[in-house]
């Protein structure tokens, strides 16, 4: 049987995330399931099952593509800890090709995103872009002359870090304070919000509340939901223009579930990044939504998997 497809499979806290991808970009067939928390061995076994529930045999499967949400050996694929699906310590690369009988290649999923929207999304047609997600944190993955660039120790891209406030009082996940995940992400405008109702501000919104309420309450004029959008594109633009100036990437892709605000916050981001922008490279830069949603992670693992037979 002739082998001509590629397997991509994003790994996500929540959810697994699995398609099988032609040398176009294609997806042939794409299946999702509840990732099993602090299994390892089942997780791997479900990625075999739903590879099997296709509709594509194995056999015409040529190599494999994995995303994960944490920080990736990418020279033998191992895996130190990932917090979200309490993994720690574990050879996926070589699990995998056992279980498989395939080559398996394993990289940061929001590396793979970026990836996949420069194949088949917001960034076809270029080499070097930086796709941002932004949902329950920040994410980012920087591709260079149509690659990954992974920097030392595959740390690179890592923006959601920067120390874009130093005045902040609200702490990061990774124990700093003024981090830009914690004046951009879902979380933190949640948290603004929360802080702001308990020094008395007037709003629509209510302590229990989502992000996507809070685009809501900005749509009806809301002042408090306009200021915390403001604010988040302050610094995202603020943040954008830094990394133009480092890296002059051709786009940048805004994506993540708080994206789905599409021009609500991309104008502001626009107009910060606008404010920032040092030599005009904003006016080279083009800022754009990613077009791929949930099938960005999955394309671009199929990339991976792709380009890994081919090098």
């Amino acid at each position: 049987m002739e082998k001509k497809y590629y397997l991509g499979i994003d790994l996500g806290g929540t959810n697994i995330k699995l398609g099988v991808i032609d040398q176009f970009g294609k997806i042939i067939a794409k299946l999702e399931a509840a990732t099993p928390q602090g299994d390892y061995q089942k997780t791997l076994n479900l990625f075999v099952e739903l590879a099997g529930q296709t509709g594509i045999s194995l056999d015409e499967l040529i190599s494999v593509g994995i995303g994960v949400p944490g920080f990736v050996n990418v020279e033998d694929g191992s895996i130190a800890s990932l917090v979200n699906v309490g993994w720690e310590n574990v050879q996926l690369k070589a699990d995998m090709e056992k279980k498989f009988s395939l080559p398996v290649y394993v990289d940061n999923d929001a590396n793979l995103a970026a990836l996949g929207e420069m194949w088949q999304g917001a960034g076809k047609g270029v080499s070097n872009l930086v796709c941002v997600t932004i949902g329950t944190g920040v994410g980012s993955g920087v591709i260079i002359n149509a690659q990954i660039h992974h920097g030392k120790n595959a740390m690179a891209g890592e923006i959601g870090h920067l120390p874009i406030n130093p005045r902040s009082t609200y702490r990061c996940n990774c124990g700093k304070y003024g981090c830009l995940e914690t004046e951009v992400s879902a979380t933190a405008m949640i948290n603004h919000v929360k802080k702001a109702l308990e020094e008395g501000r007037e709003s629509l919104l209510t302590r229990d509340l989502t992000a996507k309420e809070i685009f809501m309450a900005a749509e009806q004029k809301d002042r408090l939901a306009l200021e915390i959008i403001d604010n988040a594109a302050h610094y995202l633009g603020l943040a954008l223009a830094q990394i133009t100036t480092a890296l002059a990437p051709d786009k940048i892709v805004i994506g993540g579930g708080v994206s789905k605000a599409q021009e609500l916050l991309l104008q502001p981001i626009r107009r910060y990044f606008q404010e920032f922008s040092t030599f005009r490279l904003a006016e080279q830069t083009e800022l754009v939504l990613a077009e791929l949603g949930n099938d960005a992670g999955i394309i671009g693992a199929g990339l991976l998997a792709k380009t890994g037979e081919e090098t």
